[in-house]
Order: structure tokens, then C-alpha cells, then sequence
């Protein structure tokens, strides 16, 4: 879900996105990053404004890696942690953004959801792949998502070699969820004309 255009400090942000947690949100709240926190303070979802906004201080240190033509988007999450809902906001940036910038980025976690299934429920494909990482210079976690079949078949290919070393967690609506810390390096490139990545696990386990 995207909406309208926003900007703060030198770098323009190009609208919402949701990331995670549609389902905890109410319908009648405004697609408008001023109210959705505030939804979220009355909520008590916001306890740590520095952690978890997209505050000035952290726009400014985005803006040494990417510019407004980086077409940045603020990524709305709600996370649940034993039954209690926090609300965090992150930079998300574009896949095409990151095939142009054309650097090795760093996956902290993913996950696939099914997008295709028969008409016993059957996953047949996941077909959808969210993750998190860590981009060079940059202090904060980003994130992104990617529907490219190529990309989420690469990431659903990896997912099944890791060893069991790593948390993996079948989450609600059978999405497959691993955590890596990081020990994933990525890099998304463009072949012909689909998107493509390459993966490589950094520290075995």
C-alpha cells in the first residue's frame, strides 16, 4: 500500500509502504506518515521515538548514501513479540534502486509468502520475498521486496540449503521466515529484462 509523496531534510521520501503488520492496523486510519504515529502513540505501539521513527538524524545519515532520484519509500512495520505489538518505521529501498546502485548489500532476514496455490491450498509457488539488510556506510537497517521470479526463487533456493543452524519459522499464512544476521551478501543486477541476484553465504554454519 503506497501513498502520496512526502519530504524531510534533503532527501525526499516517495511515499508509504507497508511492510509489515496491514493486518493491525485499522481501515479508517489516513495514509499520512503524521497519522499513522499518531495512531500508533495512542496505541502505546511507540515507546522509543529515536529507535523506532524515521527521525531528522537518521534522514540526514540516508541522505550520504541516496538522493531523492533513489525514489525511497517509509516502510510502515508492526512487529508482535510474545503477544505485544510494537510500531517501527524503516527506509525501503526500491530493487531497482539497488540494481542502479549496484553494490553488495547485506540480508539480516527474509521472507517468502506463497502467491500461488491449487485448489486444495497447495503452495505451488512462493512467489513474494521481503527482506531486511544492512547497505554499505549506511548505520540502519533497510528494507525491500521483491516479486521477480528469478530473485524469489534464488532466495527460496537458499533457504532450503541452510542448515538449521540459522532460525527459520513458518509464520502465519504459511510464510517461510530465516534469519541470517547478515551472513547473507546480495546483489541484485538486471539480466536482459528481469531482475536477478546473486547470493552468497559469508560465514558458514
Amino acid at each position: 500500500m503506497v501513498c502520496s509523496p512526502m519530504s524531510q531534510s534533503e532527501l525526499e521520501f516517495h511515499g508509504l509502504v507497508t511492510f509489515a503488520g496491514l493486518e493491525f492496523m485499522p481501515k479508517d486510519v489516513p495514509m499520512g506518515v503524521n497519522e499513522i504515529r499518531e495512531w500508533a502513540m495512542k496505541q502505546g505501539l511507540i515507546t522509543d521515538t529515536e529507535f523506532q521513527l524515521l527521525h531528522q538524524e537518521k534522514i540526514q545519515t540516508l541522505s550520504k548514501c541516496f538522493s531523492s532520484q533513489d525514489e525511497l519509500l517509509v516502510a510502515i512495520a508492526i512487529h508482535e513479540d510474545a503477544g505485544k505489538q510494537f510500531y517501527m518505521e524503516y527506509p525501503y529501498v526500491p530493487v531497482k534502486t539497488l540494481i542502479k546502485k549496484g553494490k553488495d548489500i547485506r540480508i539480516v532476514y527474509w521472507q517468502m509468502r506463497p502467491t500461488v496455490r491449487n485448489v486444495d491450498g497447495k503452495i505451488l509457488e512462493y512467489g513474494e520475498v521481503s527482506f531486511g539488510f544492512w547497505y554499505p556506510e549506511c548505520d540502519d537497517e533497510l528494507c525491500s521486496i521483491s516479486t521477480a521470479k528469478k530473485v524469489s526463487a534464488k532466495f527460496g533456493e537458499l533457504f532450503l540449503q541452510l542448515s538449521d543452524d540459522y532460525q527459520k519459522e513458518i509464520l502465519k499464512d504459511d510464510i517461510k521466515a530465516i534469519d541470517v544476521d547478515g551472513n547473507v551478501r546480495a546483489k541484485f543486477f538486471k539480466d536482459s529484462r528481469y531482475f536477478d541476484v546473486n547470493l552468497s553465504l559469508e560465514n558458514k554454519k
